[in-house]
């Protein structure tokens, strides 16, 4: 697929094992299903690349594209 999001997507799942796709920040979680996963990964101790949706309103509808492109 040649769009730049999808691409974008795409490396950033296969540079990463764990990626959370999430309202805020790890620092300041904008939402509580946010702030428990971030809870639960640093409880488990796993490294993890967070990126704040909302910064990016275009964001879910990218991720949905490439979920079903996938």
């Amino acid at each position: 697929m040649n769009d730049p999001a999808f691409k974008r997507i795409y490396q950033e799942i296969n540079e990463n094992d764990v990626v959370l796709y999430m309202k805020g920040s790890a620092i300041f979680p904008q939402d509580g299903f946010s702030a428990a996963i971030v809870q639960i990964l640093e409880s488990l101790g796993l490294r993890y690349r967070e990126i704040d949706v909302l910064l990016d309103p275009g964001q879910a509808q990218q991720r949905g594209a490439y979920h079903r492109g996938r």
